[in-house]
């Protein structure tokens, strides 16, 4: 249950009482007695809720959405909820609150940019008004971020509810800490009592959501739908020298060593040492501070089934020495300056000059900087054509 308060619905302001179910706003109660109207509501693929029914299942309301959010004519009813289009907030005015931006539906656009360029090798993302891709049947849009804000965005404003505090723990990162909490390609260790642990790494699904790929099964598990468990042991591990959890250069793993575990972008067999972050470990007593990730973790197994892969997040610009040597020694140098050319152009960045400079008529980049990335990791169907992730 998500809780309580006031919700303007076309122009009727009153108490409405929302429940949820792994995440997802699934009924309103109008008013403040048991005895008041109950309505369920259904959605469409990207989470729109577009129909409600009452306690027999009669259709009371409905709701048809354009690509980019905009209400189609020839709706029933009145939803009741002012959380339309993708599942969000819509006010009086007509814009969609995403939790992180405004988002204007009639414009297609958000009304400003996002912090982050999401892949640097996608041209479309230097657009950082962009909605969902520029492909709104298929992509909604949430932030990006593994933060509370992104927590909120997935699970609602009462997402701790659905997790207990060993979770949490395991989550959110720890204030003054060195190291961050969990996040994409970390792995999870479960397990109770007499049973088998499960190794698992956190992933996004096909829809984007929190996911928990099982490395021996390769199936996903809705984090939502164990976050709410109290297992005896459960802790983090992250891949060994890459503990702290920073972005890293874009092909640091052809150092020899990588800060992110590979997967589709950068596998190369073998096994991949992680180690426990005892911090993010509520529940570690009895699990070994080391273990080991098989190599092909990231590997469907045919049919109908999915494999991982994971794509690089432009993060922002280091200005220190090393990291730029490091790119030069992975042949990524060249490119990462002219990224951060075409990345300071579009963003409006500053690029102070530090060290050795390269002036092109009123741009001045410094030779020092080296692009940033972090990983996102998420499930793809296994497909008969391209590599064979799904043997």
């Amino acid at each position: 249950m998500v809780g309580d308060y006031e919700e303007d619905v076309n122009g009727s302001t009153m108490p409405i009482k929302h429940y949820s179910f792994n995440g997802q706003i699934i009924a309103t109660r109008r008013g403040s007695s048991p005895s008041d109207v109950l309505s369920y509501l259904h959605t469409d693929h990207l989470s729109s809720n577009s129909v409600s029914t009452n306690i027999t299942g009669t259709q009371t309301a409905s709701r048809r959405y354009y690509a980019y959010g905009t209400e189609q004519p020839g709706g029933t009813g009145t939803l009741p909820t002012d959380r339309t289009f993708t599942g969000q907030k819509q006010d009086g005015t007509g814009l969609i609150y995403l939790n992180a931006r405004y988002y204007d539906p009639s414009l297609g656009t958000f009304l400003s940019p996002d912090t982050l360029v999401p892949d640097a090798g996608v041209v479309f993302d230097y657009n950082r008004f962009m909605y969902g891709s520029g492909n709104p049947v298929k992509y909604s849009d949430p932030s990006g971020h593994f933060s509370e804000d992104q927590l909120r965005e997935w699970y609602g404003d009462d997402w701790r509810s659905l997790f207990t505090n060993e979770w949490i723990r395991l989550l959110l990162d720890q204030q003054g800490s060195q190291l961050l909490a969990a996040q994409l390609g970390d792995l999870v260790i479960t397990g109770n009592s007499g049973s088998e642990l499960t190794q698992s790494i956190l992933v996004l699904d096909a829809s984007g959501q929190p996911t928990l790929w099982n490395t021996a099964t390769k199936t996903g598990t809705s984090l939502a739908s164990v976050g709410g468990t109290s297992p005896d042991m459960l802790a983090l591990y992250r891949i060994v020298g890459g503990e702290s959890g920073a972005a890293d250069t874009r092909y640091g793993y052809l150092m020899g060593g990588t800060k992110f575990l590979p997967a589709t972008n950068g596998a190369g067999g073998g096994s991949f040492s992680m180690v426990q972050l005892a911090q993010y470990s509520p529940r570690a007593a009895g699990l070994d501070v080391f273990t080991t990730v098989a190599g092909d973790w990231f590997m469907g197994r045919g049919g109908s089934g999915h494999y991982i892969h994971n794509y690089s997040q432009f993060q922002g610009f280091s200005m220190d020495l090393a990291s730029w040597v490091s790119a030069i020694f992975t042949g990524a140098g060249a490119y990462d300056t002219a990224v951060n050319v075409v990345v300071a152009a579009r963003t409006g960045a500053s690029i102070g000059a530090r060290g050795p400079i390269v002036a092109a008529g009123s741009l001045v980049v410094t030779v020092y900087q080296a692009s940033k990335y972090r990983q996102v990791y998420q499930m793809y169907s296994c497909s008969a054509f391209g590599p064979n992730y799904c043997p």
